[in-house]
C-alpha cells in the first residue's frame, strides 16, 4: 500500500469510528464528501484493500488490448468503412 493509501485508510477509519465527520475527512484528504461516502462504503464492504488502486496487479497488455479492440471496431466517421 502506498503512503497516500495508508493516509486515506487512517482517516476513513476515523470516520467509521465517528471521531471525525465525512466533511472533515474530505477536507483533510482533498476529496469531495460524496467520494468520502463511496470510499467508506467500499471500506465496509471489501475491507482495507478496497482503497488500493483498482488496476493494481492487472496485466497492462490485456488492459490495452481490450481498449484497442474496442476502438478498432468502431466505424470511421464520414467514410462509412471500418478500421
Amino acid at each position: 500500500m502506498s503512503a497516500k493509501e495508508r493516509d486515506r485508510l487512517k482517516v476513513l477509519h476515523e470516520v467509521r469510528k465517528r471521531h471525525i465527520t465525512q466533511q472533515q475527512a474530505g477536507v483533510e484528504l482533498g476529496i469531495s464528501v460524496r467520494w468520502v461516502r463511496t470510499l467508506v462504503k467500499r471500506l465496509r464492504k471489501e475491507g482495507d484493500r478496497a482503497l488500493r488502486h483498482r488496476l493494481r496487479g492487472r496485466p497492462w497488455a490485456l488492459v490495452n488490448k481490450v481498449v484497442f479492440e474496442g476502438i478498432k471496431r468502431q466505424p470511421r466517421s464520414g467514410i462509412g468503412t471500418w478500421h
